[in-house]
This record gives structure tokens, sequence and C-alpha cells, in this order.
């Protein structure tokens, strides 16, 4: 199980945190989350990621941006999520692949394929 690609899940909404557990945990990975920034922060200290799946406008003081940033430091790839036609505007031309919400858990996991895949 170790060897399973492990993924931070981050959303201030724990059913989607669940939902994208659930889905992921089925199809092999090892799925973490937390449901605020400052968590998030925490576990890129103490663990690491091979994909970050981080929420755009996340409240209490530590954006989403701030850890998209911190995960990519880390060697993770992200995937930042939102809702807010402005926020994936400001994230256009940003290192980060974006998912606008809602969107199908098939579009995430083919997304977090993507980002595993070796460049052709």
């Amino acid at each position: 199980m170790s060897n399973s690609p492990h993924v931070l899940v981050v959303d201030d909404q724990a059913e989607i945190c669940e939902l994208i557990r659930e889905r992921l945990a089925g199809d092999g990975y090892r799925v973490s989350s937390a449901v605020n920034g400052r968590s998030a922060l925490k576990l890129l200290q103490i663990e690491r990621f091979d994909v970050a799946i981080v929420d755009a406008l996340l409240p209490h003081g530590v954006s989403g941006r701030k850890v998209a940033e911190e995960a990519a430091l880390a060697g993770t790839s992200v995937i930042m999520i939102t809702g807010s036609v402005t926020m994936r505007d400001q994230l256009e031309g940003s290192p980060f692949r974006v998912l606008m919400k809602p969107f199908r858990l098939s579009e995430l996991a083919a997304a977090i394929r993507e980002l595993r895949s070796p460049p052709a």
C-alpha cells in the first residue's frame, strides 16, 4: 500500500473531501484531507504527496493559492478546484491545472492520471 500514489485533498466542505477520498481510494490512491489551509500546510510539512487537489477559495487566513504554491515547492503536482469564474480567470496562466466545480469525479481522476503520466 505504501507504493500507492498519495493525494492531498483540501476543501473547506468536508463532504467534498469525503466524496473525492472515496472515489480515489477506490482507484487505489492513498488519500489525506484537510478542511482549511493551515491544516493542509501542516500535512505538507510532514508527508509527501504526489498530487494535491486544492480548493482555490479557502477561508480562515491561508489561501488555496498559498497551499498550492507550497505543495508545488515540495514537488507535488497541483489541481486547483473552484466554482468561481473570477478565480478561474485569476489562475489562468498559473502552473496549476484548474477544474471548475461542479466537476465529475471521472474528470478529476483523468486529470490526476494526466499529471502522473510522464510526458510523451
